[in-house]
């Protein structure tokens, strides 16, 4: 499969996303680096088989879902030319609201995540286009295509694929549109500098002023929040698509390629200082997370496609544990391919496969706690691209087919 080439990063101007208690309301969560402070819930939870509580069928895709209020997003493809967004209660799965909106060629196969802002659930579709759905009953509010925003610079470079990165509401950077009425508010310069990416902005407060961080095939842009203004560019050989996003601890600044991974301390004045740069923790398909000081994730290996998923299957794939410091790799072992979440000094992971096991963040070894097939065995297809979220004492795993599975793991 060929990877993904369209356009332009996004960040929604809007005040930053606030912390809600039992809420997974973006990409990533609240923090938008994979880490939840839930502490209500059982690392043991999927021993003895994952307690499924309920299903749904959302539609294919990969993108991931969004949980506010008690309330479940997610918008899968309904066929080739139509996205269905749906709502369900995130206790029970039972549906509140479903919507199904024509977007013509490019709508199928959603991969980017919507984002939820009190009362609008924000979302972009593969094709580039924007769209703004009150959360209430799914009415769109207001919809664009980027396309046809000059500033906005997209580039449909494929059209068997699309856009990926997912909507982030922030105060505005990258393409920033205005939340309430998605008319372009400015535009930071970046566009046409590396930005073409699967990768999704990340927000941080680095040495006092709060950046946006972008990712790009050519360089790792950083903006300011609160103007928009290029702070630095780093640059690195990486020509294609970037798909794993920045991580950062709030000092320190985490990038994956296909090829290496780098370390940058941006902390000081002027271009920042690379503290290392090597062949571990490359990325092509799945963010690493930082718990202690640490970094766990897949090491992407080269000479497979990241679209041949059943070569991915077959494949035993180096998982590993990095310093974030030095870039010292503490170990590694092998399994199938695998995302991930943390969450109070625990890895949730899940495999291509549909694997989940809750492991220890541990630098010493590499121990799982419990583990279980999220199917129980069923003859589904197994194609888990997605990260699992936790939410309130559940565990969300969803498969490329569209199966949204809700587990039990509340203490």
């Amino acid at each position: 499969m060929r990877k993904i080439g369209l356009v332009a990063m996004l960040l929604m101007a809007a005040g930053l996303l606030a912390a809600e208690p039992g809420a997974w309301p973006q990409w990533r969560g609240s923090n938008g680096n994979g880490v939840s402070a839930e502490a209500n819930w059982n690392p043991r939870c999927l021993e003895g088989g994952a307690k499924v509580l309920w299903t749904a069928d959302i539609g294919t895709g990969y993108s991931n879902v969004a949980i506010s209020g008690g309330r479940l997003y997610a918008v899968g493809s309904a066929d080739s030319t139509h996205l269905r967004f749906c709502c369900l209660d995130a206790d029970s799965g039972q549906p509140i609201w479903a919507q199904t909106y024509r977007l013509g060629h490019g709508a199928n196969d959603p991969m980017s995540t919507p984002t939820v802002d009190g009362d609008r659930l924000y979302a972009m579709a593969s094709n580039g286009t924007v769209l703004c759905l009150g959360t209430e009953d799914g009415a769109v509010r207001w919809k664009k295509w980027l396309g046809n925003e000059p500033k906005a610079d997209v580039m449909v470079l494929d059209q068997q694929f699309g856009q990926a990165a997912s909507p982030i509401v922030a105060n505005s950077a990258g393409i920033a549109l205005d939340k309430m009425s998605g008319e372009l508010a400015w535009d930071s310069g970046i566009a046409g500098e590396g930005v073409n990416t699967y990768a999704s902005p990340t927000l941080a407060r680095l040495g006092g002023t709060r950046v946006a961080m972008f990712l790009g095939p050519a360089c790792l842009s950083a903006v300011e929040a609160a103007t928009g203004r290029l702070l630095w560019s780093i640059p690195h050989l990486e020509k294609t698509e970037i798909i794993a996003d920045p991580v950062t601890d709030g000092h320190l600044v985490f990038f994956a390629t296909t090829t290496r991974s780098s370390v940058i301390d941006p902390t000081e004045p002027g271009t920042p200082r690379v503290l290392w740069s090597r062949e571990c923790l490359r990325s092509d398909a799945a963010t690493p997370v930082l718990a202690n000081g640490y970094l766990f994730g897949t090491d992407w290996m080269q000479y497979v496609d990241p679209g041949n998923w059943q070569v991915l299957k077959r494949s035993e794939w180096p998982f590993q544990c990095v310093d974030l410091e030095t870039g010292a790799v503490a170990w590694t072992v092998t399994m199938p391919h695998a995302s991930l979440i943390a969450a109070g000094g625990k890895l949730i992971i899940l495999d291509v496969k549909g694997t989940l096991s809750v492991a220890e963040a541990n630098p010493r070894e590499f121990g799982v706690i419990s583990s279980a097939d999220v199917l129980g065995g069923a003859s589904r297809p197994r194609v888990f691209a997605t990260p699992p979220v936790l939410c309130d004492g559940r565990i969300y795993v969803r498969n490329y087919a569209g199966d949204l599975i809700c587990i039990d793991a509340r203490k």
